[in-house]
């Protein structure tokens, strides 16, 4: 299955877990590291704010939990639309990975949960 195939372990991807060379960043990069994301705890209870940036480092084999989602796309055929990250994402590099993936921000208009599901 090439689902298979392309979902193995980061270890053998040739690629760094979490933040790639942070050397030249462009600005837009650079802003889009700064954005407050929502630190959570295990039960997803908003338990504080961290930049992009930090909410990705890791340290000791591990970065902060925070709030994120993964979209996954099937066709009639049940076949996964992947993507192939860029080769310049500041986040996994040339990664294989879902659909889609973000981050509500750590803004009011992002982290309004009145009428969530």
């Amino acid at each position: 299955m090439l689902v298979r195939a392309l979902f193995r372990p980061l270890a053998s991807s040739g690629h760094r877990a979490g933040l790639g060379s942070l050397s030249a960043l462009d600005p837009v990069q650079e802003a889009l590291l700064s954005e407050p994301c929502i630190l959570v705890d295990s039960m997803d209870k908003a338990v504080g704010t961290a930049s992009k940036r930090d909410c990705h480092a890791m340290e000791g084999g591990t970065s902060p939990l925070h709030r994120a989602f993964s979209l996954f796309i099937f066709n009639e055929k049940d076949e996964l639309l992947l993507q192939q990250r860029s080769d310049t994402k500041i986040t996994f590099p040339s990664l294989w990975t879902n659909t889609c993936c973000s981050h509500p921000l750590a803004t009011l208009d992002e982290s309004e949960e009145g009428d969530a599901v």
